[in-house]
């Protein structure tokens, strides 16, 4: 885990980033072509919500948490491109 008070920024901004980019998800016309909107909406808030803990751990410069919540990030992400990438090369 992060050592460093730079290493612990590094690591926040890049949970920051990833809450940004279930933000973006989340814009209008942002929407898989073959995704509901509702599943899409919810895959999105769902990588909102697993980024802003990591963020959180990462703010309290919390190991455990941080390493705790990158599976549940991993879990996010694979759920969504396995669903959707699939879809594309069908």
């Amino acid at each position: 885990g992060p050592k460093t008070d730079e290493e612990w920024a590094v690591v926040r901004n890049a949970a920051a980033m990833l809450v940004e980019s279930g933000n973006l998800l989340m814009v209008a016309g942002r929407v898989n072509a073959r995704a509901s909107q509702e599943d899409w909406q919810e895959i999105s808030r769902g990588l909102i919500d697993v980024s802003t803990i990591a963020l959180r751990a990462a703010e309290e410069k919390d190991k455990e948490k941080l390493f705790n919540v990158g599976s549940d990030i991993y879990n996010v992400c694979t759920s969504c491109h396995q669903k959707y990438i699939m879809m594309a090369s069908e």
